[in-house]
């Protein structure tokens, strides 16, 4: 196992020595150039599918065996212990319905990267998508204040942007829930939002979060 810290990293590594390789845009470039990633995937029986897309810290993939789930490959530990402090929440009996389904988070051994599986969501629609690429400030505020507060505006938010309320509600209160599982979170924006086919909405990157300490399965090929 190793043990990894969820604050945020001061540089984007390494990531950078990725993008130069060319990895955002081939998937095969994991197998081909990243070395001991490509051969820990092999390991592990996980084969990338389509691309999904890239990040500063990281490149998200299909599952070609599971289509319903999503294989990210990220350089931030922040997000790797959040992921991993999630599933333990999960498993404590913490609901946190706006929160992405992790399935799995290992760290790749003589490398910085992490190895995270997720459920693979739904993009929003166009008024979700306005309205949390307008208004994700307000969400951030209210999402740490009251219940009273989040009623309000999940109200106003609602009949402005014709967004289903209790989804509208159960984002904002996804702070406070993950703040009560020990992830403080700080990167809700509309890049990181996506939705259930029931039309739910649910965050899908915890990078840059904070949490404490946790200790991860430590993979090598």
């Amino acid at each position: 196992h190793r043990t990894i810290r969820g604050a945020p990293l001061r540089h984007p590594e390494p990531l950078d020595w990725a993008k130069h390789h060319g990895l955002p845009t081939a998937r095969r470039a994991w197998h081909d150039q990243a070395g001991t990633v490509g051969a820990v995937l092999d390991a592990e029986g996980l084969r990338l599918g389509k691309k999904l897309g890239c990040g500063t810290f990281g490149c998200a993939f299909v599952a070609a065996q599971r289509p319903t789930r999503v294989i990210k490959i990220t350089g931030d530990p922040s997000e790797a212990a959040a992921a991993a402090r999630v599933i333990e929440a999960r498993a404590a009996g913490h609901r946190l319905p706006a929160v992405v389904r992790f399935h799995g988070v290992a760290a790749v051994r003589g490398t910085g990267l992490f190895i995270v599986t997720q459920e693979r969501l739904l993009p929003l629609g166009k008024n979700a998508y306005r309205m949390v690429e307008e208004n994700f400030e307000a969400i951030y505020v209210a999402g740490h204040g009251g219940t009273a507060e989040q009623r309000a505006l999940a109200r106003g938010l609602s009949a402005r942007y014709r967004v289903d309320r209790a989804a509208v509600g159960s984002l904002l209160r996804v702070f406070d829930q993950l703040s009560a599982i020990g992830v403080e979170y700080h990167d809700c924006h509309e890049g990181n939002v996506l939705r259930t086919k029931a039309g739910m909405l649910r965050v899908i990157d915890l990078g840059i979060s904070r949490s404490k300490p946790i200790r991860v399965p430590q993979v090598k090929p």
